[in-house]
Formats: C-alpha cells, sequence, structure tokens
C-alpha cells in the first residue's frame, strides 16, 4: 500500500495505519447488516468496530442489506468513487466471469443498478480528506441465489475512483492468487460468510414514491391489510412487520405486528415520513415475518397509499374535500392539517388467480376506511 493516498476498503483493523497483516477474506469493511439500516454516521462512529455479525446478517431465504465501508486517507485530496459488490460460491472463486454482481437501487435514476456511489455524511459524493464513506443504498442479497444454510461464500467489494480504477483480472489461477490481488489493491476486500438458516415465513415488498418539492415536505405511508375476512380469513397478529429505506439521504426503519382486525377497519400502519429532502425519488421495503404460521393469507392483498401533509386545501379543491383527510390536532398545534393521496399500489399472493385478485380489489375500495 506503499504511497496510496485514496478511499480505502479495509482487510483488517489498522491497515489504513499501516499495520502489515496477511489476511485477506475477512475484511471489516464489507457490511452484511440483515434487514438493518447502516448509516454514514454510525460506520463513521463505530469505525474501530466489526459490524458484521455472522449470526443473524445473512439468513438462508431472507433479503439482505450489504454495505461497504470506506475511508478516503489521503492527507490533502478529496476523492470520489463507485462501488460494485460480488457474491461467488467457494468453488468459482478464481472465476471471476462467474461472480455474481449484487444489484442496488440507484435512487438518482430509479434504477436497479451494480454500481453506486460511495457518500459521506449528508450523501455527499465529494469525500473529504479522513471522511468515512458507505454505498449510497445497500446492495441486496435477495432469494434469488438460493444461498444453502452453512454453505461457504464469499463477498468481493470493489472501489473505484479517478485515481485508482481497478482491474479485475479475467482468471486467477489459484486461490493464492487471489489473495495476492486482494492485499494489493486497498480498494478492493473480501468477506467469507455461511448463511444460516431460517424457520419463519418471509415476504417482502417494495414500494416506491417521492417528492418533486424544492423543500423538505412531511408525507405519510399508509398501509393496508386486506384478507377474504367474511368467510374467516385473518392476517396473523404475529406478523412482524418492518418497512424501511436505505437511500443514505433519508434512511428510515420502523417496526410494527400486525395490528388486529374488527369489523369496523381494516388492519393498517402507518408511517410518517416527516421532512422528506427535496427532489428525491426513494424506494421502501416492507417486509413481513411470522414464526408460527404463513406471512400471508390465501387472499391477502397489500395496499400502499403515499400522502402529503398540507396546511389547507389547496385553491380550487374546495369542491374535492373526499381528496383530503383531515388529521387530528396535536397538543398545541393551531392549525388544523390536512393529507392528500397521491398514489397507492397493491401487492398480493403470486397464486392468487386473476377473479381472486378482482374480487379482493373491489373489497379494498368498499373498505377503504
Amino acid at each position: 500500500m506503499m504511497n496510496y493516498n485514496d478511499i480505502i476498503v479495509r482487510d483488517y483493523f489498522g491497515e489504513d495505519a499501516g499495520i502489515k497483516r496477511q489476511s485477506s477474506a475477512r475484511s471489516v469493511d464489507i457490511i452484511p447488516y440483515g434487514q438493518d439500516i447502516l448509516t454514514v454516521e454510525e460506520a463513521e462512529n463505530k469505525y474501530e468496530e466489526m459490524l458484521y455479525d455472522a449470526q443473524h446478517a445473512v439468513i438462508s431465504g431472507k433479503q439482505c442489506n450489504c454495505y461497504v465501508r470506506g475511508k478516503n486517507i489521503s492527507s490533502n485530496r478529496a476523492s470520489a468513487g463507485t462501488v460494485k459488490l460480488y457474491l461467488m460460491p467457494f468453488h468459482v472463486f478464481t472465476y471471476p466471469w462467474q461472480w455474481r454482481q449484487l444489484f442496488v437501487f440507484d435512487y438518482d435514476t430509479n434504477k436497479w443498478v451494480k454500481e453506486i456511489s460511495m457518500v459521506a455524511k449528508n450523501g455527499k459524493k465529494e469525500i473529504l480528506p479522513g471522511q468515512v464513506c458507505l454505498n449510497q443504498s445497500a446492495f441486496i442479497i435477495d432469494d434469488d441465489p438460493k444461498l444453502i444454510e452453512g454453505g461457504h461464500y464469499c463477498l468481493c467489494a470493489v472501489v473505484n475512483t479517478k485515481y485508482h480504477p481497478v482491474d479485475i483480472p479475467k482468471r486467477f489461477d489459484n486461490n493464492l492468487d487471489v489473495d495476492r490481488w486482494v492485499l494489493s489493491n486497498p480498494n478492493v476486500a473480501l468477506l467469507n460468510i455461511y448463511p444460516i438458516g431460517g424457520n419463519a415465513s418471509y415476504a417482502d415488498y417494495s414500494f416506491k414514491y417521492g417528492s418533486c418539492s424544492d423543500k423538505e415536505e412531511n408525507f405519510y405511508l399508509k398501509i393496508k391489510f386486506y384478507a377474504d375476512y367474511k368467510n374467516g380469513e385473518r392476517w396473523s397478529e404475529d406478523t412482524k412487520i418492518r418497512v424501511e429505506c436505505t437511500d443514505a439521504r433519508y434512511p428510515f426503519s420502523q417496526k410494527f405486528f400486525m395490528p388486529q382486525y374488527n369489523a369496523n377497519a381494516i388492519p393498517s400502519i402507518t408511517v410518517a415520513l416527516d421532512n422528506v429532502p427535496p427532489k428525491v425519488y426513494l424506494m421502501c421495503m416492507l417486509y413481513l415475518e411470522n414464526e408460527k404460521e404463513a406471512v400471508m393469507p390465501a387472499h391477502g392483498v397489500i395496499q400502499a397509499e403515499y400522502m402529503m401533509e398540507e396546511n389547507k386545501i389547496p385553491e380550487g379543491y374546495e369542491d374535492l374535500k373526499d381528496h383530503f383527510h383531515k388529521l387530528p390536532q396535536k397538543e398545541g398545534e393551531k392549525q388544523t392539517k390536512y393529507l392528500i393521496k397521491l398514489g397507492e399500489c397493491f401487492a398480493y399472493q403470486k397464486g392468487m388467480s386473476a377473479k381472486e385478485l378482482r374480487k379482493m380489489l373491489a373489497v379494498c375500495k368498499m373498505q377503504n376506511t
């Protein structure tokens, strides 16, 4: 690492201080993080801590958020970089053309991509000398690779910068060559992972939303859970719900239990999104998990409504008051606030027939309270 003065992804603690140690497959800066959110602030505050917990981070059949932590070790030059993250079973270790690139959602382009910017605090892409950085949003290990419980896999992080682009060889002759390549590139790192088993019933869904405003605004996500209640179907109250966003500009994670059904109200949760930054396009993930029974009933439908908070009913909408929901006033508030619904989307069982889906969507409209 002689004279290296750019973004480093460490193979081991102390590497950025010049401490020499021969280890290339236990990086402290590749961080599978389960379904939790890692912020740049936490990555920086715990820079000398191992944040990867092998006992819960990578669970076979579950989605996993993966982060790559870096630091600009230059004393006088700002930098910028992008990162790629590869997943490989052990038997393809020396064959880069068989490494599987993980996808990450790029909130700037509204696309799933294979390379994302590294960002410092407040989502800034310019990494100043001494600053810690993180991938702008999390790479996703989903259930597509069909990770085997107890199998041996490896993650490979590659950070490219203007001053130090990385050339991945077309092939390696042996594992020792891979080791040499990693140790000789301070912006490349490896982490061995061993997926553990999960017994819970599990499902995940994504919802996209955004703000075209030129200032911060308050929004709400209301998520409703429909089923064939008339015929006795129910969502289990033991179902755990998590709603989260991994974008470094607006990260959040909120947890709930499935609310109880009653004849007067469809079970729902409301996620308050305060101070959403201007001009952003975001995606949140909805995770459902149940250790006792199926996570979704046979005719389950999820409806997500996206609403914006307004201080008054806008001019021209006086005769369209049904578009607005009046918010209960909080103690000390002098002004009544309203919610206007901007959009909605639905998620449902893959096995539902078109007829069953139409029926449940009709129920959604009739019971939309």
